[in-house]
This record gives structure tokens, sequence and C-alpha cells, in this order.
């Protein structure tokens, strides 16, 4: 939580920049390849890589979709996650491994939520 999610993102963006940004301030940095934005993103990719591969050890998943408004930067994180989640899983077939964004991107938890209630 101190690391993947908007919280770790502001908090490494005060330690960059000076002040706190929200993530969407900072992906709109990083679309116009601010190179601190890029490894704010990058390093959220490698915490992000690292945590996952706790779960990929204990459960070997086919595939990890990654949902909220996080996975709007995908592309800004998915090669750091992708080198530190392999580095550090252990079966063969994880390293297979599918990580992907949600086709619902932010709304994906709401809509589930939802869905819940019918």
């Amino acid at each position: 939580e101190n690391y993947v999610s908007a919280k770790g993102l502001k908090k490494m963006s005060k330690k960059l920049y000076g002040r706190s940004l929200k993530p969407p301030e900072i992906l709109k940095k990083a679309e116009n390849n601010d190179p601190i934005a890029i490894k704010i993103w990058n390093n959220f990719g490698k915490d992000l890589g690292v945590s996952l591969s706790y779960v990929v050890n204990i459960l070997d998943p086919e595939i990890i979709i990654l949902g909220g408004s996080i996975s709007n930067a995908y592309k800004f994180f998915i090669n750091s996650l992708k080198k530190y989640l392999i580095k550090n899983i252990n079966s063969e077939p994880a390293k297979r491994l599918k990580v992907i964004p949600g086709e619902l991107g932010e709304y994906g938890g709401l809509i589930g939520a939802a869905s819940l209630d019918f």
C-alpha cells in the first residue's frame, strides 16, 4: 500500500519533484516525456512486480489483470513490472504469465462492486 498505490506515487513524486502529485498528473508528465515522471512509473512497476511475485509463487495464475485508474499508465510501468516479476518468481510456467490492463479501466472496481448487488 505504501508503494504500489496512489499514496505511494504521491510520496515518490514529493521526493523527486518537491511536491505531491496525483497519479493522473504524473501520467500526463510521463506522456510529455518528463524523465522524472517516467522514473516514477518505472519504480512503481518494479515495486508492483516484486509484490505480485509473491502472489504468483503461491497461486501460479495464468493471467493477471491490472485494473483501476493506475492501469491508465500501464505502458509506462509494464516493462519494469515484467522484469522484476520474472526475476522473482520460481516456476517456469509462471514466467509465461500474462499481465494485461483491464478493459474497464478506472471503473472496473466500481462496476464489479455494483454487479454484486444484482
